[in-house]
């Protein structure tokens, strides 16, 4: 068979099998925070805006105070992309939302309490929809859980070497409970692995 005869077999059977669902590389996935919860995900050629509203724990409204009726300020805190890999064909994206503890400022919660910190963690499909998602809040003033005293949130949740783990406790009546959250980039896809510790008699 002529040369360009066996060139024109190899490139009709790449096609074919382009066409019947080889495996490809996906495409390249960013991710931005946009205000009041909302994610935006892109991947060169098309944009998708995921709401998260409901998955971060606090207030992403205005501010108030219920004593005088004043409304000012904003809720929502540094939100911050984490980490965006791809795992064996499969995109994840790790999310750190900040947001006050809540609106209320009077409120159990209130502005003398620092922010609530939720963890999101996601699996975007090819055509940018949530395919997977895992949340979990680090801080949370109503759920009585919360982490060592720290203002830098920016620093403290970062990841380092390719992985996260934050260390938590749950205040109880009878005894706090100590956990970690942790996620690596190795493993994304086993997503946010929660553990506690039984606290000591």
């Amino acid at each position: 068979m002529p040369r360009f005869a066996w060139m024109a077999v190899v490139t009709l059977l790449l096609a074919a099998g382009l066409a019947h669902g080889v495996p490809q590389t996906p495409p390249s996935l960013s991710a931005v925070w946009e205000t009041g919860g909302i994610i935006r995900l892109e991947d060169g050629r098309h944009t998708s805006r995921v709401e998260l509203r409901q998955d971060i724990v606090g207030c992403l409204g205005q501010l108030y105070d219920a004593a005088t009726g004043e409304r000012f300020g904003k809720a929502e805190g540094r939100s911050r992309v984490l980490d965006v890999t791809t795992s064996g064909g499969r995109r994840f994206v790790l999310l750190g939302a900040v947001a006050a503890a809540n609106c209320n400022v009077q409120g159990r919660c209130g502005a003398a309490s620092g922010p609530n910190v939720t963890l999101i963690w996601l699996e975007i499909g090819a055509d940018l929809s949530v395919v997977n998602k895992q949340t979990f809040a680090v801080v949370d003033c109503a759920g009585a859980r919360g982490v060592d005293a720290t203002d830098d949130w920016p620093d403290t949740l970062r990841l380092v070497n390719g992985a996260l783990t934050v260390t938590f406790r749950e205040f109880g009546a009878s005894a706090d409970v100590v956990g970690t959250v942790a996620y690596s980039r190795r493993t994304a896809g086993r997503g946010l692995i929660v553990s506690r510790q039984k606290p000591r008699e």
